[in-house]
Order: C-alpha cells, then structure tokens, then sequence
C-alpha cells in the first residue's frame, strides 16, 4: 500500500525490511517458517479423516494453505536468494519491470499468492477468535481490516506500476536501474529456474505421499484390534484404538458437534462417558483447561482429545449437534442439566378469551405484541431466563446462572415492573380497550431440574420439577383472590428478606402436600411495600459480623 505514495517511498522502506530478512539470522528465520507452514499443511491434510464434513471456509483455508509454498518459492528465489549468491541489488522497480514487461506471468502469480495467503491468515484468525465471547463485538473491526488492507496493497501495487510504465519508456531511467541491481545473466536465470522446478517436482511428490499413507493408515490401525462405542441412541461402533472419538462420530457418521473442527478450543464436542472411562489416557493439560473451563464433572471429555485405545465404551453427546457460533457462549454447564435452586415466574393476561373474541385478529397480536414486549424487556431488564411465551403468559427463570439470593430479588422487581407495565400498556391503548388488561403473576422459589430439553430445532433451556408447576399454581390463585401478584414466602426466604409488611397466609396447592405460606399483593400500596423490601439491605448475621 506503500505505492500509494510513490516509488521512492516503496524503496525507502524495502530499505528497513532488508535489515530484518537480509542476515543469516533474517534467512534462517523466514527459511524455516517456510518449511514448518508446509509441514503443518501436509499434517493437517493426513490427520483429516473425512473431508465430507469440512465446511466451505475450512476447505478454502487447506487447500490456499497447500497452495503457498510453491506459488511463493519464485519470489523466495528472486529476491532472497539471488541476492545472496549473485549479488543482486533489487528494488521495486525493477521487480515490478520483470512482473509487467519480462514476465506477466510470473506477476499475476505474485498479486495471486498475495491475496490467496493473506485469505488464508484470515480465516486462521476467523476461526480462533470466533470462539471468543467478545467475537460478536470485534466481528466488524476484523472484517474491515481484513478487505481494506489487500485492497490497499493491491491499489499501490496498481499505482507503483503505473508510475514504472510510464519511466519504462526513458531508455536512460531504464539503463539506471538495470545496472543498479547488477542484474544476473541468462544463464543465471536458467539455473534458478532448475531450482524452482525441482522444489515444485520435491513438494508434489510429497503431496502423493501424504494421500497415499492416508489410505495406508486404516490398514495399519485395523491390525491392532479395534475398540467398540455405544453412543446413547443404542448405536453401536467399532473403530481402530487410538482414533478420536470425534473422529469416529464423522466416520460413522454420527451427529457429532464441533464449533472449532476438532482443534480442542469450544468444548461443544464435549461427551459424557457412561461406561469405560476408567480405561481412557487422562485428559491432557490443553484438555483440562477447557473442562475447568466449563466446569464439566469427572465423566465429561472433549470427543476431539480423548483417544481411547482399548475396551468397551458407551457416551453421550450432551449437545445439540447443529450447535454453532450464534449459540455456543450460550451453552454453559447447566445447559447439559443439573438441579439449582432458581426463583420461577409465571404471569398471564387475565380476561383476554372476551378481548380477542370482540377485536379483529390484527388488532388482537397488535395487543399481544406490545403485552409481550413489556413481558420480556421485564425480565431480561432484571437478568431473568425468557423461557417460553404460553399463549397469553409467558414463563421465566430467574438464577440459572446462580446468584439465587440476587436473583429472588431480581424476579420480585421484573414483577413489580410487570405490573407498571399493564397499567402503562393500559394508559397507552386507553379508548381502544373496552376494558382494563388485568395481569396475575407468581413467583416461587426452590429446587428444579435446569437443562436443555426438547427436540431438534424445539431444544431451548428451560425447568421442570416442582417449584415450576407450584409457581404455575400460585400465578392461578390470583384470579380467584383477585390479586395482580401472589409470592410464596420461599421467596422471600431465598431472598433474605426477613420482614414484610403485607399479610402471611396459607393455601393448599394442588399436587403438593401441606400448606404454602404466601403473600398477596393487591394495591400499589403492597408493590411499594415489596419495593421497599427489596432494596433493604438484608441484616448480617453474628457469623457475618
């Protein structure tokens, strides 16, 4: 991009470049990244296994990572090496010369491994920060610079040529700078072309040998017996020891998720092993970084680096298998299910049945849209779960994350809000409505089974147990004690709230045995109250003090 500029400029800071690369050291350096790039690429192609599941970015990224060496050897050879031994002094214009008047050629494949190696760093850099939370907020800076800055380089390209074409046609100019960098003879030339020819005839056999253990490999494995895996549908597997059990989900084709392609980064290949992991290597540091990560229990293991190598086993995939960026920092360790104690809230619109019998079906989801808004911006406004929207009501959990005192307190002011928002909502349609919305909330807090349940595209987090169906039944007793919020005193117990100046009751709740203590909230005065409660510090104990 330094064309842009000028010419001179060009040089000028080739000039600074040459004091990294034109040393022994400089040479060893750039030398040996060479060849560990290809290294690295001839691995990644033999460890493959199956190329049916790679994804388009991912064949882009192995096949222009293949593609560098020999697209890059030419320039290597011109620059590095002819200086060196013939004592070349190259510079801009004469490279530019050779590219656009001795060998176009040999310039179209110079501006083609530009892009095809700078494409390629991309998506190395797409895929290890993808899996990083704040890849949402750094997606758009990323891709910016990733399109402005070979765009730059290619317009000073351009215009660095340009300015070339046009000093090409001084013959004294052009005498200049062939014998400034002392170019070599044609005989020089051809040498080097021998070189070029043998490296690309050396990397292409070795591109036929890699294919050809790949498919020697399955015979070798097959003679060391074979181990057998039974994943929790009751499928069962048989594959050669030491595979990946990633691996063997893609070669049997097994759904099988994996955000990162197999590399140990996003932890959504992650199994619970059922039977056998007393036979299974321990999980290396790499691996149990990301377990404590995650906060796994004993029998989970990443499917990409547990290799077993002998025995019987039977896992479970404790993700969905279509699992992928968008939702994968939203898959914490309670997602695969465990029991917490969390605060419930179950809320519905009362005397709708009558409203949306007397209003047109566009006025009717008008109503409810604008009635779920205020529902929603509720509870995600006071850090609650949205579980699901129930016709009419809507359900949500309040401490899936922990915090269950914080959190208590949390569901008490989205009720609060709740409330504001009807009779906000009922201001605002005021004239529209022949009556009133009426809202009935509850809200319990106790012990339930969280985790990601459903089917396919139907799995979403939710809760069950009894404190959900006993916050389900409290929302029910305020129609009939005509009250906007009944609250057990569960809550207020999980919540540390030792004082509330709005009268205990008990009821029976259906499906529970004894009696619930509750509090029945009815008039502003009550929220105000409730209010006041929850922004009291609770009192310390003597332990505390």
């Amino acid at each position: 991009m330094i064309g842009l500029w000028s010419l001179e400029t060009m040089d000028e800071a080739r000039y600074w470049i040459q004091l990294i690369w034109s040393n022994e050291l400089g040479r060893l350096v750039l030398s040996l990244t060479m060849l560990i790039h290809g290294g690295l690429a001839f691995y990644a192609l033999y460890q493959r296994r199956r190329f049916s599941n790679m994804r388009a970015n991912e064949w882009i990224q192995l096949i222009f990572g293949l593609s560098i060496p020999p697209l890059l050897i030419l320039h290597y050879i011109g620059t590095l090496i002819i200086e060196q031994f013939y004592g070349v002094n190259p510079n801009y214009a004469w490279m530019l010369l050779i590219y656009w008047k001795g060998d176009i050629p040999t310039g179209v494949r110079q501006l083609a491994v530009l892009v095809i190696a700078w494409t390629h760093g991309c998506l190395g850099i797409y895929f290890w920060l993808r899996l990083k939370k704040s890849w949402p907020k750094l997606r758009g800076y990323v891709l910016a610079i990733a399109l402005l800055w070979p765009t730059l380089a290619l317009l000073g390209i351009w215009d660095a040529s340009k300015q070339v074409l046009v000093l090409f046609e001084d013959s004294n100019w052009l005498r200049e700078v062939l014998t400034l960098t002392k170019q070599p003879t044609g005989s020089d030339y051809a040498y080097l072309a021998k070189w070029e020819y043998g490296f690309l005839i050396g990397y292409a056999a070795l591109l036929v040998l890699t294919l050809i253990l790949r498919q020697l490999r399955p015979v070798w494995e097959a003679r060391n017996g074979s181990i057998k895996i039974t994943y929790d549908s009751g499928r069962e597997v048989k594959a050669a020891p030491g595979v990946s059990l990633l691996e063997i989900s893609h070669r049997f084709l097994q759904p099988h998720a994996s955000v990162c392609g197999g590399r140990g980064r996003c932890s959504t290949c992650r199994v619970r092993i059922n039977k056998g992991i007393e036979n299974l290597p321990p999980a290396s540091a790499a691996e149990q970084k990301i377990l404590n990560k995650i906060d796994a229990e004993k029998d989970i293991r990443l499917a990409c680096q547990c290799k077993p190598f002998a025995g019987e086993y039977s896992v479970s995939c404790l993700l969905p298998a279509d699992t992928d960026n968008d939702n994968l920092h939203k898959r914490n360790s309670f997602h695969q299910g465990q029991e917490q104690e969390i605060t419930v809230l179950f809320a519905d619109l009362r005397g709708f049945t009558k409203l949306s019998e007397s209003k047109l079906p566009y006025d009717v989801v008008f109503v409810l849209n604008r009635f779920f808004a205020m529902m929603g911006t509720a509870v995600e406004k006071n850090g609650g779960h949205l579980d699901k929207f129930i016709g009419d009501g809507v359900m949500a959990l309040f401490g899936v994350n922990g915090q269950s005192k914080q959190c208590a307190r949390s569901a008490m002011k989205a009720a609060k809000d709740m409330v504001d928002g009807i009779h906000a909502l009922n201001k605002s349609l005021e004239g529209d409505l022949e009556h009133e919305l009426q809202i009935g909330i509850g809200l319990h807090s106790g012990h339930a089974i969280i985790g990601d349940m459903g089917y396919g595209n139907a799995t979403q987090l939710t809760a069950i147990g009894d404190t959900v169906n006993t916050a389900s039944r409290l929302e029910g007793l305020t129609k009939d004690l005509e009250a906007d919020l009944v609250i057990s005193q569960d809550v207020l117990t999980v919540a540390e709230i030792d004082e509330l100046d709005i009268p205990i009751q008990e009821t029976a709740v259906r499906g529970r045995k004894g009696r619930l203590c509750i509090h029945v909230l009815r008039r502003k005065q009550d929220f105000d109250t409730l209010l006041y409660a929850i922004k009291k510090k609770p009192k310390l104990t003597e332990q505390q003090q």
